[in-house]
């Protein structure tokens, strides 16, 4: 909750960020934080996107949920850095049982803040504050035969 008030408070607009490193930063503490989850970082090492300061939150956010929400004996994340045109994307990958009705809602809309509290889509909803204040964009899709994968885009840094 005091992550979702900071969120709520910064006035500063999109920064700059280094999501390449953030990513493997963050992939490195999940994993360490759970010993059985395999969690993989394919794409550019440096990847700068212009990102509201929220960003490594949000991304903590999705390793974690893809990590604790994972049914499997083995929990595997694969995380992928990639540029589309002027976009810099990051997708999450797992091997989970798929995301609830609510939840995708609320990363690809923010759903209906009334009916969130912490441990129910707050997270996530975080996750869609942080892709809309960076001017992003979001998609849930659903892998067969399980998991989810989660790609966001962020608007390329371009130095101006």
């Amino acid at each position: 909750s005091r992550e979702i008030t900071t969120v709520l408070s910064d006035s500063h607009g999109p920064t700059s960020v280094d999501i390449g490193q953030v990513v493997r930063v963050l992939a490195k503490e999940t994993a360490e934080d759970w010993p059985n989850a395999n969690v993989d970082v394919t794409g550019p090492t440096q990847l700068v996107v212009s990102a509201a300061e929220s960003i490594t939150a949000a991304i903590e956010e999705l390793l974690t949920n893809a990590v604790i929400h994972n049914d499997s004996e083995n929990p595997h994340v694969r995380v992928n850095l990639a540029v589309e045109g002027s976009w810099g994307t990051l997708s999450v990958r797992d091997n989970g049982p798929g995301i609830p009705e609510f939840d995708r809602d609320v990363l690809e809309s923010g759903g209906a803040i009334e009916t969130l509290s912490h441990g129910s889509g707050l997270g996530l909803w975080l996750v869609y504050w942080t892709v809309n204040h960076s001017g992003g964009k979001i998609n849930v899709d659903e892998r067969e035969p399980r998991g989810t994968e989660i790609t966001i885009w962020f608007p390329l840094e371009t130095g101006g």
